[in-house]
């Protein structure tokens, strides 16, 4: 099985857009070019770089931005979920989950992510990510 031993990042000279080029163990690589920053770093939850996520998250890499980048969307989506089962999560509302998870961004911006978990899981903003016997279930992980 051909595992990622290399990323590359960067803007294609001729299209604009930005790039992942995944570089293989046997010598092949692919790109990822355009589409949303989750897209081209496999990484739905934009989760950041960090030595535990290199470690215990398996991150290949990290874009310009500092953001990690995985070798597949499924090994992505696998870390996303292990972050919000995390016990800083577990015990907060699905409410004040989005506002640790979106610290920095405007009040308006975070109240759009609570109103849009909770019209796509049905869930109230007061109930605990412990509560939600799965994330995928319950369609918090796909609308964060």
């Amino acid at each position: 099985m051909k595992e990622v031993v290399n990323v590359e990042w960067g803007t294609d000279t001729k299209t604009g857009e930005d790039y992942i080029r995944y570089i293989y163990s046997d010598g092949t690589d692919s790109y990822n070019l355009g589409g949303t920053k989750a897209w081209r770093n496999n990484n739905p939850g934009n989760i950041q770089c960090s030595h535990h996520v290199k470690k215990y998250l398996k991150s290949v890499g990290c874009d310009e931005g500092g953001v990690a980048i995985f070798p597949d969307y499924e090994t992505g989506y696998k870390a996303h979920e292990a972050l919000l089962r995390k016990r800083s999560y577990l015990d907060l509302a699905i409410e004040e989950a989005v506002k640790r998870y979106t610290d920095g961004d405007s009040p308006e911006t975070q109240e759009g992510y609570v109103n849009y978990i909770t019209t796509q899981t049905g869930m109230l903003p007061a109930i605990k990510i412990a509560h939600a016997p799965s994330l995928k279930e319950q369609g918090i992980q796909e609308a964060a």
